[in-house]
This record gives structure tokens, C-alpha cells and sequence, in this order.
């Protein structure tokens, strides 16, 4: 294989691709094409045929070890898998999706092969034959730009910052490798997964959110932006003050410690836009705020901004959407 390769690691979970992963490879993608490098997708797992099938129809080449060993993601395997095959596809670069899988298995692989580890990387570009990472600090106050080390380089790229790769005409080639596990020591095994109780709503899947901040002012005037909501056939979201108040459900906070988001539409109501919210929303395809502080950071980022009192603002705008309706 090509000296210049990016190597994705690609995430699945109850037989379901990862949606960061597929955001790993539309970026992997990306820099394959500006740079004139070659991208390989690996896909660890058992009896993963199905699986298979729905990567290689996106990505141009596939390798895929299957195993009893790897019927569930432990560390020490994925880790082992890709200490046997690096050195024989040479990568420039390791490409995560920045996820407590990719987190724990990229900062293991750095670790082992004594390489530069970029985790939460917002975007990577080639500069002077070097990477050149960029991570944000403070909550998104500030950006700053690493450059590793020359040779390979482990990363994590941050979901909801790159399109997720496309299906392509022709599927991609299959490669089958075979690891010895036989060789391998290791210290942990998997005994069960347990998943937190499936919530109601995953605001990730809608198109268009109505974001919700603590400016609504109490928990009984909610019902307003659910009813524009519903009018507008998107659904609630919510800063984390208003979560924190216990006004709405966690599953419904966007932002840096809850959901990074990307609706064709974001409709902010009461929310000043604190950086660490602007972080989860700000890849959503159009913004609107509605806020009566004209000097609030959500201005900033918004495609239309609409300063004034949202209660006399929100019913004229859910009047006019039932209008077009039945139109």
C-alpha cells in the first residue's frame, strides 16, 4: 500500500455503523483528496459480512479482520489488531472519531508505538509535509494549532465538524486479514453491555431544532416552543442551564458536555450563546436567534438574528407556519 495512507478504525455498535465514524471518513475523504493520499477503512469484528457490506460502499478500499476474538470491542484487542497491521500499511495518519472508544484505543496506540496523539482535533490539514492539528481551549474561546512530530500520527476528530462520506457508484475493494491472536496476553474480557435507558427523543436525527435557554424564563412557559416545535415538524432542544434546572431531560442538552448537533435548521430562543453551548450547534446548516439582548454572543453565529421579546415574536411565527399549512 501507498506510503501515503490514512488509516479510520470504524466504530460500530449493535450492528450499526457509528455515525462519528462516518463523519471520520467524509474528513479522511476530504484530506485524501487535497493531499493525493490514499484512505483504508478497518473494520474489526465477528461475522461482520453485513457490516462490511455497508462500508464498502462508501470507501474505496476496506480491510476487514474477523474474529471470535473481536465479537466485542475490548481495548487490548482492537489495539492488539492494529500493532500487527500499521507496520504493514504504513499509515501518515490515524484517524478516531473522538468517542471513549476512539479516545481510549487512540491514546493507547500513540502510547505503544511512541508516535504524537492529537485527541479532539477540529480540523487537520498538511503544511510543509507536516500535520497540523487544531484544537479549541477554554470552552472555545481560543483555537490553537499543534504540529506533531514527524512520522505517523494518531488523532481524534470531534463529531458534528465533518460531513459523513457519501455511498459511491461502485463498491469499494475487500481485503481479508488474518491476526494470530494466539499470541496475544490480555488482561481484560468483555462480560456484558449494559445501555442506559433509550431515550424518548435523540435530538441528533431531527432536522429542525427549537433550542431552548434559561431566557424562557420557567419550566411552565415551555410549552409555547414545544407548540413551535410541533408547528415547525422539528422538536426541543436545550442549553445546559435549562437541563441543569431540571426543565428538560439531559438526552435533550446540546452542547460541549451534551450533544454536538446539525439540523437544516436551529431555531435559538433565550439562549445567550456561552461558547461551550455554540460548540454543540454551531454546524447546523442555518441559525436563528431570537433574543432581546442585542449584544448576545448566539448573534454571533446566527444567519438571522431577531432582537426582541420572543413571547410576542414566537406565537406570530408558529401562526404563520399553521397558516402555510393549510395553504
Amino acid at each position: 500500500m501507498a506510503a501515503g495512507t490514512i488509516l479510520i478504525p470504524v466504530e460500530h455498535r449493535n450492528g450499526e455503523i457509528r455515525t462519528a465514524s462516518w463523519e471520520a471518513l467524509g474528513a479522511a475523504e476530504r484530506f485524501c483528496a487535497d493531499l493525493g493520499m490514499e484512505m483504508t477503512a478497518l473494520l474489526m469484528g465477528n461475522r461482520c459480512g453485513q457490516l462490511a457490506d455497508q462500508v464498502k460502499a462508501r470507501v474505496p478500499r476496506l480491510l476487514c479482520v474477523d474474529s471470535e476474538q473481536l465479537e466485542a470491542y475490548t481495548c487490548e484487542r482492537y489495539l492488539y489488531v492494529l500493532e500487527k497491521l500499521i507496520p504493514k500499511i504504513g499509515p501518515q495518519l490515524v484517524l478516531f472519531p473522538h468517542t471513549v472508544q476512539g479516545m481510549e484505543v487512540g491514546a493507547s496506540l500513540a502510547a505503544s508505538l511512541k508516535s504524537p496523539y492529537l485527541p479532539d482535533c477540529i480540523e487537520l490539514k498538511r503544511e510543509a509535509g507536516a500535520w497540523v492539528g487544531t484544537r479549541e481551549l477554554f470552552g472555545g474561546k481560543l483555537r490553537a494549532e499543534y504540529v506533531p512530530a514527524e512520522g505517523l500520527l494518531t488523532a481524534t476528530l470531534r463529531a458534528g465538524v465533518y460531513e459523513e462520506i457519501s455511498e459511491k457508484d461502485r463498491p469499494g475493494e475487500v481485503i481479508a486479514e488474518t491476526v494470530d491472536f494466539g499470541a496475544g496476553t490480555f488482561r481484560t474480557d468483555f462480560l456484558e453491555l449494559i445501555l442506559p435507558e433509550s431515550a424518548a427523543v435523540d435530538i441528533t436525527k431531527w432536522d429542525v431544532l427549537v433550542g431552548v435557554g434559561r431566557g424562557v424564563g420557567d419550566k411552565d412557559k415551555l410549552g409555547l416552543f414545544e407548540d413551535l416545535a410541533a408547528a415547525m415538524g422539528g422538536t426541543v432542544a436545550a442549553s445546559r442551564p435549562v437541563v441543569d434546572l431540571g426543565w428538560l431531560p439531559r438526552e435533550r442538552q446540546v452542547g460541549q458536555s451534551g450533544k454536538t448537533v446539525k439540523p437544516r435548521l436551529y431555531l435559538a430562543c433565550g439562549i445567550s450563546g456561552a461558547s461551550q453551548h455554540l460548540m454543540g450547534m454551531k454546524g447546523s446548516q442555518t441559525i436563528v436567534a431570537i433574543n432581546s439582548d442585542p449584544k448576545a454572543p448566539i448573534f454571533n453565529v446566527a444567519d438571522v438574528g431577531i432582537v426582541g421579546d420572543m413571547f410576542e415574536i414566537v406565537p406570530r411565527i408558529i401562526e404563520e407556519c399553521k397558516a402555510r399549512k393549510v395553504a
